[in-house]
């Protein structure tokens, strides 16, 4: 019992940081407001629009609660620790507590219907954990509750608030619904914008680098050929020079190639990077009219395979067709559906990637098929969710990003899978009868 009380303690205290973390600058912002509006609204309802009951010591308790808030950055060190207690305790005088008292002692009036309703959806916006605000909820009627009825002696006034619980419950979950879409929408943004900051900060970072390493070896390159001639014009002569065998000199052509070939890899990663979370770069001013077979060639060119990838990659077309679309998206989606595809067939061992062009009377089609280990039942409906990703290495926006691309040229894309047989990505186009 007393393990199940602690364990309830340390959630609710993790939850109260995370919670306070979460309202950021509101907590500064929140106790400036109540500074303000509970004396200007004892004004409008006490004097100017007259309220059956109004009470300067209950708003005065409000502004006091808030004065702390508003001068928070000013703060001891020391007491900012409390930071999350006195802001918990705080909203629940000034929000639930508040409006639940004044509701009842102004006999369920019109205009404090809703401001409860406005209090309890207030509530849902400033916190993320739902157990919480109900909680908070609770605790700030139920005081309400008792106040009233040792002022009172009475606690008839019980019956009279059960009937608005539904409407005050719909506030609740409506507040829960549309916070709850509006918070995950912006961590996606949020998250996006990291990620896009992050690949333009590494692509600052490492491009000149990697272009002066290129050159670098591309000069090496240029002159070895002339150097493994000087060699064995030398060694013909019978110059004393240091022996090298012929696997040496074969080894330094290819790890020139080598190092050609991982500056390129790493270019092309981060261009991966930079477009997979660029929105801008799906946008139909981008747009022209392409055979799809460039596309794949462009694709198929730019990729950098491993040793043995490119040779397990089959292009069969039935029947070229023109897309109206940006050819670098396009190329883009297809390097995410073949990094896909080499990613299941690695797991499985072996295998290899189809893709086939094909129409019919209604759209063309593009078909990516690797033999793979193929993607289970339970995963393939959240393939293309953002962020969602069944490996370590994935980030989980790859194929969300190839069906915003896909969607932005009226276009669609599916997977189909059997569990360690195949998956296949169908991506349908609208026709485009000529060039433009």
């Amino acid at each position: 019992m007393i393990q199940r009380m602690e364990e309830i303690y340390s959630y609710i205290k993790k939850t109260a940081v995370k919670n306070t973390e979460y309202a950021g600058d509101a907590v500064v912002v929140g106790g400036m407001i109540g500074i303000v509006f509970f004396p200007v609204y004892f004004y409008l309802w006490g004097y100017l629009f007259p309220q059956p009951y109004e009470s300067f010591w209950v708003r005065l308790f409000g502004v006091l609660f808030c004065i702390p808030l508003a001068l928070y950055k000013k703060w001891p060190m020391r007491l900012k620790l409390y930071l999350p207690l006195y802001w918990h305790v705080t909203v629940i005088y000034c929000l639930p507590f508040f409006a639940t008292y004044m509701l009842i002692k102004n006999d369920f009036s019109t205009n404090w219907l809703v401001g409860q309703s406005i209090g309890f959806f207030l509530v849902v916006i400033l916190f993320i954990d739902w157990l919480i605000i109900i909680l908070m909820y609770a605790v700030g009627i139920l005081l309400a509750w008792i106040l009233i009825s040792f002022e009172t002696g009475d606690s008839r006034f019980l019956a009279n608030y059960i009937p608005y619980i539904p409407m005050f419950t719909f506030a609740v979950f409506a507040g829960f619904i549309c916070n709850f879409y509006v918070k995950r929408n912006i961590a996606v943004n949020d998250r996006l914008q990291a990620m896009f900051s992050a690949g333009t900060n590494i692509a600052h970072e490492l491009r000149t680098p990697l272009a002066g390493l290129r050159s670098g070896v591309e000069g090496i390159k240029n002159i070895l050929p002339a150097l493994i001639n000087a060699y064995k014009k030398a060694d013909e002569s019978g110059l004393e020079i240091e022996k090298l065998n012929s696997h040496t000199v074969s080894f330094a052509k290819e790890c020139v190639e080598n190092i050609i070939y991982q500056v390129e890899f790493s270019n092309e990663i981060i261009n991966s990077l930079l477009i997979n979370t660029n929105s801008q770069m799906i946008k139909s001013p981008h747009f022209e009219e392409r055979l799809i077979t460039e596309c794949i060639n462009a694709a198929i060119d730019r990729y950098p395979f491993k040793s043995g990838q490119k040779e397990i990659v089959h292009i069969d077309v039935q029947d070229d067709f023109l897309i109206k679309g940006s050819v670098i998206v396009m190329i883009q989606v297809l390097h995410n559906l073949i990094r896909n595809a080499f990613y299941y067939i690695s797991k499985a061992g072996e295998g290899s990637v189809i893709i086939t062009v094909c129409s019919n009377d209604t759209k063309n089609m593009l078909l990516v098929r690797d033999t793979g280990t193929g993607i289970k039942k339970s995963q393939l409906k959240h393939v293309f969710k953002r962020f969602y990703s069944n490996s370590f290495e994935g980030t989980g926006i790859g194929l969300a990003f190839c069906k915003d691309a896909m969607q932005t040229m009226q276009g669609e894309i599916s997977c189909d899978s059997v569990y360690g047989q195949y998956t296949e990505f169908i991506l349908s186009f609208p026709k485009v009868v000529h060039r433009s």
